[in-house]
C-alpha cells in the first residue's frame, strides 16, 4: 500500500514578471536543497491507522453480503446482473469514503457499461451455444 507523504511545495518563478539573475537562481536552489527532509510518519501509529481502516472496510463489505445474495437469486436474467453491479458500485463508493478516495460518477458509469457489456456477451454466447446443442440433440432423437 502506498503512503502519501506531504511534498515540498515548489515555487514557480515567472521570469517575465520577476527576472532574476543566474546567481540568485542557484542560491535559491541551494537554499531549498539544504532544508531538512520531511520527517517520516511513526510506523506504529500508521500500522494502527491502517488496521482500523481495514476493519472498517471489512464491516462495510460484510454489510453488503445480504444485498448481494438477494440480487443474485433474482430470477430475471439481466436484472440480477444489474442489481449485483449496483450493489457492488455502492459498496465501492462506501469503501472509497472509508479510505478518503473520491468515487467519481463517470468512473462508475464506465465500469457499469463495461461489466454489463462483458456479461451480456457471455450470457448471449452461452444461450446460443445451449440452443444449438439442443437443436442438434433433437435432430439426433428424431432420426
Amino acid at each position: 500500500m502506498a503512503i502519501n507523504r506531504p511534498q515540498k511545495k515548489i515555487q514557480s518563478i515567472d521570469v517575465k514578471k520577476n527576472p532574476i539573475s543566474v546567481e540568485e537562481f542557484i542560491a535559491g536552489a541551494e537554499k531549498d536543497a539544504q532544508q531538512p527532509e520531511i520527517i517520516p510518519l511513526n510506523p506504529i501509529l500508521l500500522d494502527t491507522h491502517t488496521k482500523s481502516k481495514k476493519n472498517e472496510a471489512i464491516k462495510i463489505v460484510e454489510s453488503y453480503i445480504p444485498w448481494s445474495a438477494a440480487a443474485g437469486i433474482m430470477p430475471v436474467p439481466v436484472m440480477d446482473l444489474a442489481a449485483i453491479i449496483a450493489v457492488q458500485l455502492s459498496m465501492l463508493a462506501k469503501i472509497g469514503d472509508c479510505y478518503g478516495v473520491p468515487f467519481k460518477k463517470q468512473a462508475a458509469k464506465s465500469a457499469t457499461t463495461t461489466l454489463m457489456a462483458g456479461c451480456l456477451q457471455q450470457t448471449l454466447a452461452l444461450s446460443l451455444f445451449s440452443s444449438v446443442k439442443s437443436y442438434l440433440s433433437l435432430d439426433k432423437w428424431q432420426a
